[in-house]
């Protein structure tokens, strides 16, 4: 004889045995996606309760103290000291948290075009100021976020053109958002391919250059009027480009070189665009000489694999400080 009411309960465990471990499963997926939302608030809380308190105290006793020895009358320095004191730490405290406010949570999104062109010493820039770093990383999706949440855009390098939209549909799209970053007065930092995309995204030409420049080459710096970014003259900087661009209307040109005469150039306050790399680190110029060594082909600005290492190991740290002052420029 079948035991049917057996069966069903065995049937019954095994149901609600497999709904607990689906739950479980989908409960530990939910905590593991939302480690990275806890720790930034638990980063929050610290620097709120924590940071903020002490740096406020700390600097409004000193204050208080100067207060007290400098500028109050002889006679009044004990009567009501108490209340100074604390309304100094108060203030500080106020301030602490303001400026706080205005350095933490930068949004950047970076506009990444091939796995082996990253940011490279710009990490260590953007890691020291908190900075929340997004990617749109066009090898793997053309998703774009809205311009205007990002408070710093830095579109990459690439061995394509700006022209090559039938082969690459994602460019149209990429250079409507920058467009519109510039619109809205976002801060855009554009990098070889990036500074082409500026030029093409505001309507202007790119086409081959005079000189393909690989490499490790001088730039001259151009004096631009008003508060424009000043790069250092006869910096060496890192080249890999054969295209070159028109400048755009009501740009200022900030560098030029033997081989190209539009090097950099600067868009109102805090737009730039650089045809070299400033950002280039030893491994950086490593990663490019292994996916694109076979465009090394002897020229008057083409340097051989061994220079370009050679240079790489002892040029690096001069740009990458002038990265940094460029990064510090535009979002100022």
């Amino acid at each position: 004889m079948i035991d049917h009411e057996g069966g069903s309960k065995a049937g019954r465990v095994i149901k609600k045995s497999t709904l607990w471990t689906i739950g479980a499963v989908l409960l530990i997926a939910l905590l593991l996606g939302l480690l990275p939302l806890l720790f930034s608030v638990v980063q929050g809380l610290v620097w709120l309760f924590v940071i903020v308190p002490v740096a406020g105290t700390v600097l409004g006793l000193f204050i208080a103290a100067l207060i007290h020895r400098y500028i109050l009358p002889p006679g009044s320095r004990h009567r009501g000291s108490g209340t100074v004191t604390l309304y100094t730490v108060a203030i500080c405290w106020l301030g602490v948290l303001l400026s706080s406010c205005c350095c933490l949570g930068m949004k950047v999104h970076v506009l990444q075009h091939v796995p082996f062109e990253g940011i490279g010493s710009m990490e260590r820039w953007l890691a020291k100021r908190d900075a929340s770093v997004g990617y749109t990383r066009f090898y793997e999706s053309a998703e774009l976020p809205d311009p205007s949440r990002c408070d710093l855009v830095i579109a990459m390098g690439g061995p394509m053109s700006v022209n090559d939209e039938r082969e690459h549909l994602w460019l149209a799209p990429e250079k409507e958002f920058i467009r519109q970053a510039i619109r809205l007065g976002q801060p855009v930092i554009g990098i070889c391919l990036g500074a082409q995309l500026i030029a093409s995204a505001l309507g202007f030409r790119v086409y081959p250059g005079r000189h393909t420049e690989i490499g490790w080459f001088p730039v001259e710096a151009v004096d631009a009027a008003g508060d424009a970014f000043q790069l250092p003259s006869g910096l060496p900087v890192f080249h890999w480009h054969g295209e070159t661009f028109d400048l755009p209307d009501g740009s200022m040109r900030l560098a030029k070189s033997e081989a190209c005469d539009n090097q950099a150039f600067q868009i109102g306050r805090n737009v730039v665009g650089l045809q070299f790399h400033l950002e280039t680190t030893p491994e950086s110029a490593a990663l490019i000489l292994e996916h694109c060594g076979d465009e090394l082909v002897p020229g008057d600005y083409v340097q051989t694999e061994a220079v370009i290492r050679e240079t790489s190991e002892t040029a690096c740290a001069e740009i990458n400080r002038v990265m940094d002052e460029l990064l510090s420029y535009v979002v100022r």
